[in-house]
């Protein structure tokens, strides 16, 4: 049996795609692509702008796209949905999502060990505005059960802390 662990992914990881594109590289544009917020400075402004608090990635634009690539067997995507709806696809095939709760938007574990590809597709209702979002979809993170094909070792974690 192969090791396994959950690591968990911000919505600010590399390892995340977004279409049309990440940032609106400016004020925020609801209806262009993803805007990054953040819980205690709300969203970016200007380019270079630093961002203070917990972040998440927030879309207005019907059709607006993330993705994640991994080698596992489980998936769970977290975030917030307000007057809106979403698709979930992975490995290409639509899911069914049923009921969540709390922050969770979709679950999907006991997957084969294999590499997979995970899809959320926004659809917000009409109304939003380039400056001002009356419906919206927001991703915060995945957890990510990862598997490593090794057998017989221990995972350790070493957290390096910069004081």
């Amino acid at each position: 049996m192969s090791t396994s662990f959950e690591l968990i992914l911000d919505d600010t990881s590399p390892v995340i795609n977004y279409y049309p594109f990440a940032e609106t590289l400016g004020a925020p544009n609801f209806v262009a692509g993803w805007n990054s917020y953040f819980s205690n400075s709300g969203f970016l402004s200007v380019l270079g702008e630093t961002g203070n608090g917990t972040s998440m990635h927030v879309t207005s634009l019907d059709g607006a796209e993330l993705t994640i690539q991994w080698f596992g067997t489980g998936v769970a995507l977290f975030g917030q949905v307000f007057q809106a709806t979403y698709n979930i696809s992975v490995d290409g095939a639509m899911q069914s999502i049923g009921l969540t709760q709390g922050d969770l938007l979709a679950e999907f574990q006991g997957l084969q060990p294999t590499q997979h590809i995970i899809a959320l597709v926004a659809h917000p209702s009409a109304g939003s505005t380039p400056d001002n979002f009356s419906s919206y979809v927001a991703f915060d993170r995945a957890a990510l059960n990862v598997s490593t094909h090794f057998t017989g070792y221990a995972l350790s974690c070493l957290l390096l802390m910069n004081v």
